[in-house]
């Protein structure tokens, strides 16, 4: 009852980047709801915890960013504006603060 939630957002594309671009900024973790930002011009942050090769999340290690997604870890997808950066690391309280203070704030 203390969050504002948007149910048709979960079951719509159109409503749901409808609420990504009214938003002030998107964060995101390693998933495929980022994905529909990447293009946009709001303002975000992806944060992936970069993980050994052989690891469980085939998704947070290097070989997969460098081959399937085309960028190499500690890079920036080259469209990205200076509001729209990934953060190679765990989303934790302060990474977030700071990756908030540096490109959103």
């Amino acid at each position: 009852e203390k969050f504002t939630i948007h149910p048709a957002a979960s079951r719509n594309l159109h409503v749901r980047m409808a609420l990504y671009e009214s938003a002030k900024a998107n964060l995101f973790v390693s998933n495929g709801p980022a994905a529909l930002v990447l293009f946009s011009a709001q303002p975000w942050l992806q944060f992936v915890p970069v993980e050994d090769e052989g690891s469980a999340y085939l998704q947070n290690t290097p070989k997969f960013w460098r081959e399937v997604m085309g960028l190499p870890v500690g890079e920036q997808y080259p469209w990205s504006t200076a509001r729209q950066r990934m953060v190679w690391a765990t989303d934790t309280y302060e990474t977030i603060m700071a990756a908030w203070r540096q490109y959103i704030g």
